[in-house]
């Protein structure tokens, strides 16, 4: 699971800890709402030997010195776009480009820009180190990507479309990837993942496109996740597993300190054994405003262990489903007589959401 929008879920990551621990429930878009400087422990949680760069897409908090800045909060090097592209005016082929503390304009097709970066950085980059890619793919707003990039064949306006212009836009951001791959020391664990959803103009049946993206439905939470590298045998886990679990992860693969307090787990037991179950619940949320103690204008919540999920959004009734008979959330079991079994469940699940 990823939290329903990309900030919040990239917070996981830097943090890991869930939102109510960090106070980022939403998108932060600006530099007063941003993760706060004490949450930001990954780039420093490793040990003195790696070198942490950051590359792409920041979306933690827009200001170009401190406190929220990649730069200020452990990353030697940041090369990319503090924001979504549209919120600063532009879209993947005019945006604004900040390398380390300086901005200027960019005219060159992001994606693109953020593979030449990493692969120029690694041209002179002592190991170890820990880099951070996040393109800012596959996002509003749609478009054609170079010709060279896809093979997609595109009607002339995305409206026409849409889920052609996305599958180009990931073909494009998966070619562009795997220029990094094919650059990267033979030793290197390789992580993939979303950081949410997929949005409502690029889903096709079964999935609902009023339950995805900025929801805490499936559709808007449930995201892939890849991990390669050595030692890793070829598996699926079917285990509960969250994006915040990269935090534990990428520090017990670097001999690093996790802190007292943490929302994560690492998943390297996984590594030789898929078959595993390593957590018993796994959270999502999504609240507004961003803030250590915000006072909810909107919240909204979700639990999950191995096979029942719980809804619960402020003024509304909750949801209870069987992700294993129900994967696309149709039967509110609450609407239902429940099993004994689905009640003991119930009561688990909401007891460990109120415990967080």
């Amino acid at each position: 699971w990823a939290n329903p929008v990309c900030g919040p879920t990239r917070a996981l990551i830097q943090s890991g800890l869930y939102g109510i621990h960090t106070g980022i429930g939403e998108n932060p878009n600006d530099k007063n709402h941003g993760l706060p400087a004490s949450a930001f422990v990954l780039p420093n949680r490793l040990p003195v030997a790696y070198t942490s760069l950051v590359v792409g897409k920041w979306h933690l908090g827009d200001d170009l010195q401190g406190p929220t800045h990649p730069n200020d909060v452990g990353y030697g090097l940041y090369s990319g776009s503090l924001r979504n592209l549209a919120l600063a005016g532009g879209d993947y082929f005019r945006w604004q480009h900040t390398l380390n503390g300086s901005t200027g304009g960019n005219a060159t097709y992001a994606p693109t820009v953020n593979i030449d970066d990493s692969i120029r950085v690694l041209a002179t980059l002592p190991e170890p180190f820990m880099l951070h890619v996040n393109y800012n793919s596959v996002h509003t707003p749609l478009h054609a990507p170079p010709p060279d990039l896809h093979t997609q064949n595109l009607p002339p306006k995305p409206n026409k479309n849409p889920i052609v212009y996305v599958n180009a836009m990931t073909e494009a951001a998966d070619t562009e990837l795997g220029r990094l791959l094919a650059e990267l020391p033979a030793n290197t664990y390789v992580i993939m993942v979303s950081d949410n959803g997929p949005f409502n103009k690029a889903v096709e049946p079964p999935l609902d496109p009023n339950r995805v993206k900025g929801t805490l439905y499936q559709g808007g939470i449930r995201v892939p996740m890849l991990i390669v590298g050595p030692g890793v045998n070829p598996g699926r886990v079917n285990a509960p597993v969250g994006v915040v679990d990269l935090f534990a992860t990428i520090i017990e693969l670097t001999g690093g300190t996790l802190p007292a307090f943490t929302d994560s787990v690492s998943l390297v037991p996984y590594f030789t054994d898929p078959s595993l179950s390593l957590r018993t619940y796994v959270y999502s949320e999504r609240f507004r405003p961003n803030g250590m103690n915000p006072k909810y204008k909107y919240r909204t919540r979700t639990v999950r262990d191995s096979q029942y999920k719980l809804l619960r959004r402020m003024g509304l009734r909750d949801e209870f489903y069987d992700l294993l008979a129900d994967p696309y959330e149709r039967i509110n079991l609450l609407d239902k007589g429940m099993t004994p079994k689905q009640q003991a469940a119930l009561t688990r699940i909401s007891d460990y959401m109120e415990g967080l």
